[in-house]
């Protein structure tokens, strides 16, 4: 038997005491109330894996830490509970403090019944679960073809222009029903500051909540948020065109929603409008049948002034006479249509 009397453990800040110490096959898991929860090697009590807000684990702050069968639950100070998998580490799931009705838990308040029921005390009573039935991992091994559940598609709560919230009750709306129930909306090409709210109705937890969206035409990359930042999705000077936003949401232990989409049809400007470009075409056309009339013009009266002069030359030759050019000052006849030069028959 190997006997401990004082186990110091390096970390960047020094952790004045654990509040549990948990043994498995192959070493040590260890909660504390500032350094989160940590494993150790069974033989050199080497630090192997150290769990922490930075890496998945709801906080810092561990009040209380409970084995169950392959799953190791910790209770937080603000961050409700959390399971792990004791066999690789990971963090499997958080019960946010919203499912747990904001009870506050308390330091070392907890226990495993023998019927599988784990409780946590807290300021406003016991909480009780079945940790089997709840346990993320419990679900995977029941299940071979276990799959995540898809979360509940969000809706679009609000529509912006310029930063002000558009109805189908303001003048000169856009809208001809409510922005939830629309599936397409065609705006003016003055639509140039645009935004759009989005939210999932009643989550469990919805702090737990995230978000994604795009909007195709602009860009196919997907721009993920939370419930700590504005659920809103702004544009900003988009030409004019048709748009497709796309938005998804995720609550914990699910998978992606189906996408709730809104066609975004912005009108281009009045020099650009089907009328216009009509209009354009038109007196194309007419320039373009002036342009012809006046090139049929030009070449008639070529071709007149060209049989003109072949009948002077016809007429010229009858008669024995000729053209002729005197240049006064340079003292110099020029002549045409001369016997030599002719070639008629």
């Amino acid at each position: 038997t190997k006997v401990i009397r004082q186990l110091v453990i390096e970390l960047d800040t020094s952790v004045r005491h654990f509040n549990s110490v948990i043994e498995v096959n192959d070493g040590y898991w260890l909660s504390s109330l500032s350094q989160g929860v940590m494993k150790l090697e069974k033989l050199s009590y080497k630090v192997i894996k150290q769990l922490n807000n930075e890496n998945g684990l709801a906080s810092n702050q561990i009040l209380k830490s409970i084995k169950f069968k392959d799953s190791l639950w910790v209770s937080h100070v603000n961050g409700g509970i959390d399971e792990i998998s004791l066999e690789t580490g990971d963090i499997l799931q958080n019960i946010a403090t919203g499912r747990l009705g904001y009870n506050e838990l308390n330091e070392d308040s907890g226990l495993l019944t023998s019927t599988g029921k784990i409780l946590f005390g807290g300021t406003d009573g016991l909480l009780m679960f079945d940790a089997d039935k709840l346990s993320l991992k419990t679900k995977k091994l029941n299940s071979s073809t276990y799959q995540l559940q898809k979360s509940k598609a969000p809706v679009i709560t609000q529509l912006r222009l310029f930063n002000l919230p558009v109805s189908v009750h303001t003048d000169n709306s856009p809208l001809s029903k409510p922005i939830n129930f629309s599936n397409s909306v065609d705006l003016p090409n003055e639509s140039t500051m645009l935004s759009i709210k989005f939210a999932q109705l009643n989550p469990a937890n919805p702090e737990a909540v995230e978000y994604r969206y795009r909007l195709l035409g602009l860009s196919d990359k997907w721009i993920e948020t939370d419930a700590e930042s504005l659920r809103r999705a702004e544009f900003s000077y988009l030409d004019f065109g048709s748009y497709k936003f796309e938005v998804q949401s995720k609550s914990p232990l699910a998978a992606w929603s189906d996408s709730k989409s809104l066609q975004i049809n912005i009108a281009p400007p009045i020099w650009l409008k089907q009328n216009a470009l009509i209009l354009y075409a038109f007196l194309s056309i007419l320039i373009l049948l002036y342009w012809f009339k006046q090139i049929r013009s030009r070449n008639a009266i070529r071709q007149s002034i060209k049989e003109n002069e072949e009948r002077l030359k016809l007429t010229l030759w009858s008669s024995g006479d000729e053209l002729w050019d005197w240049d006064i000052y340079q003292g110099q006849v020029f002549r045409s249509n001369t016997w030599g030069t002719l070639d008629f028959p």
